[in-house]
């Protein structure tokens, strides 16, 4: 069986359009389509940790809407707490006549200073300096305690006591606390 020159072309064209098929499969789909295979498979390998994350943050953002009822509740108690008006015109009105029931006399409350709080907004952290010029030891002991039980608003943060050496028997005591109020 002898092959004809035309059916030669045909199978020679034949086999160059098989062989051409091929080339543009591999070349034009094949090797393209893995490339972006791999990019993808690459970018969601990266997008995993971040995926991870949101998915934690939005767990914790479940769990402070879970908890946003009972600090509503708190927050509520905490501001009827809280007398109407500057903190500059009750607050040391209020110290005074706590440490008059006290009998301790002379009370100065002066204002240091006052920053936005940053745990809680719309409430801001006021520090004052309570000057007591002659107290004793026990009584100033007892009514400090008894301060801290009832202003729970307010939080001690240092005390100064000096001995006064014209009176051994008194001291001069300087406290600071801080008071959270609401911002106006």
């Amino acid at each position: 069986m002898k092959l004809k020159k035309e059916e030669i072309q045909k199978i020679v064209l034949g086999v160059l359009l098989a062989i051409g098929v091929v080339y543009g499969y591999f070349s034009i789909l094949y090797f393209p389509l893995k490339a972006k295979q791999k990019a993808k498979t690459v970018s969601i390998d990266a997008l995993e940790p971040e995926i991870a994350a949101l998915n934690t943050k939005i767990a914790r953002i479940s769990e402070i809407e879970a908890a946003e009822p009972e600090a509503r509740k708190i927050i509520d108690r905490v501001e009827v707490m809280m007398p109407e008006g500057a903190p500059l015109a009750w607050f040391p009105t209020q110290v005074g006549d706590f440490f008059k029931r006290q009998k301790i006399d002379k009370v100065t409350t002066r204002m240091a200073t006052d920053a936005p709080d940053k745990d809680i907004p719309s409430y801001k952290r006021i520090i004052w300096n309570i000057e007591l010029p002659k107290t004793e030891c026990v009584s100033f002991a007892s009514a400090l305690s008894q301060f801290e039980n009832e202003a729970m608003l307010v939080e001690v943060q240092g005390i100064v006591i000096e001995t006064q050496p014209e009176d051994p028997e008194f001291q001069r005591v300087t406290l600071s606390v801080n008071n959270i109020v609401k911002q106006q």
